[in-house]
């Protein structure tokens, strides 16, 4: 399966989990519905 096939595969799966109202998972990388690991660390600081 070529790169882009599976790029184009994964904005889809983001897409639909979002009309769902679902959070989407950090499939290959933080997705913007998890804060990023910088922020979390001065918060808790």
């Amino acid at each position: 399966m070529s790169t882009a096939h599976m790029i184009h595969h994964r904005g889809q799966l983001s897409v639909y989990l979002r009309l769902m109202g679902a959070s989407v998972p950090s499939i290959y990388g933080p997705s913007a519905d998890e804060p990023p690991e910088a922020e979390e660390k001065t918060a808790s600081a």
